[in-house]
């Protein structure tokens, strides 16, 4: 796992711990694990993405810039929202090696249907197989 201490910090105590190791962040120990139970696209936006892009999908900067999700016009397209989840981006980690194909799919549809996005092609678990290497 190429990010453990980040992935820790978004997943916090919403995902079961399956494989953990402890490691420390901010003074604490927090568990890691790649073992993701979440299967529904809202639940693994609140789990993994919302922690940087915020509840509503606005986005922020700080530490890094996290990109708004609402009303972004890359969203209509699919392949593009996959290939970012699967590979990862500038500051955001991959998760291709962490979630299954239908997991993708299903946070990929959330985020194209919510915050004004309403794409007319959305992901399937096929367009994720397809985008992987």
């Amino acid at each position: 796992m190429r990010y453990p201490i980040l992935f820790a910090v978004l997943l916090g105590t919403v995902v079961p711990v399956a494989a953990q190791d402890d490691a420390v962040y901010g003074g604490r120990a927090v568990a890691v694990t790649e073992d993701i139970t979440l299967t529904g696209g809202e639940e693994l936006f609140r789990g993994l993405c919302q922690g940087c892009h915020q509840p509503d999908g606005g986005g922020a900067e700080g530490a890094g810039n996290y990109p708004a999700l609402a009303g972004n016009p890359n969203l209509a397209y699919p392949e593009y929202a996959i290939s970012v989840v699967v590979n990862g981006q500038r500051a955001m980690p991959p998760f291709g090696d962490l979630l299954e194909d239908g997991q993708v799919a299903a946070v990929v549809r959330f985020i194209q249907t919510h915050w004004g996005n309403e794409a007319e092609i959305k992901a399937s678990a096929d367009l994720v197989e397809d985008a992987r290497p």
